[in-house]
C-alpha cells in the first residue's frame, strides 16, 4: 500500500478522548459468565430463572468492561502544511509527544488514514 508524505508545522495539539468500541465480544463474553454464575444460585425453574438474569447482567457488564478498556487518550494535532490546507489528526498518545511549532511529516495512505511524525530537519533553511 502506498503512502503521500506531505511536511508541515504543528499549529496546536490537545490531549482528547476516543472512545472504546463495543464489538460485541464483551456483552458475549459477560453472558457467558453471568450464565455459569447464575447456574448456581438455587434450584429447578429457580436456576433457569437466575442464569437468565445472570446472562443478562454479565452482558451489560460486559459491554460496558469492553468499551472502557478499548478507551483511549489520544492527541489531536493541527497542522498547517507547506504545500496544502491546515488539517487536524487525531492519533493515539505517543512518546514523544508533539509540539506547537514542531516539524512534521503527515503519512496518508490510499484508504484515507493519516500519521503524524516528528521530524528532525536540523537547520537546513528549506524546512525553517
Amino acid at each position: 500500500m502506498s503512502q503521500s508524505i506531505q511536511i508541515g508545522t504543528v499549529l496546536d495539539v490537545r490531549l482528547v478522548t476516543v472512545e472504546g468500541q463495543k464489538t460485541g465480544i464483551g456483552y458475549t463474553t459477560g453472558a457467558i459468565l453471568g450464565s455459569a454464575i447464575g447456574q448456581t444460585v438455587g434450584q429447578g425453574s429457580g436456576r433457569i430463572l437466575a442464569a437468565a438474569g445472570g446472562a443478562a447482567v454479565g452482558g451489560i457488564i460486559g459491554d460496558q468492561a469492553e468499551k472502557d478498556l478499548t478507551t483511549k487518550t489520544a492527541q489531536e494535532i493541527t497542522i498547517d502544511l507547506d504545500e496544502g490546507p491546515t488539517i487536524a489528526v487525531v492519533q493515539e498518545n505517543r512518546q514523544p509527544e508533539f509540539n506547537i511549532g514542531d516539524r512534521v511529516s503527515v503519512l496518508e495512505t490510499r484508504a484515507g488514514f493519516s500519521r503524524v511524525r516528528l521530524e528532525a530537519f536540523g537547520n537546513d533553511s528549506n524546512y525553517n
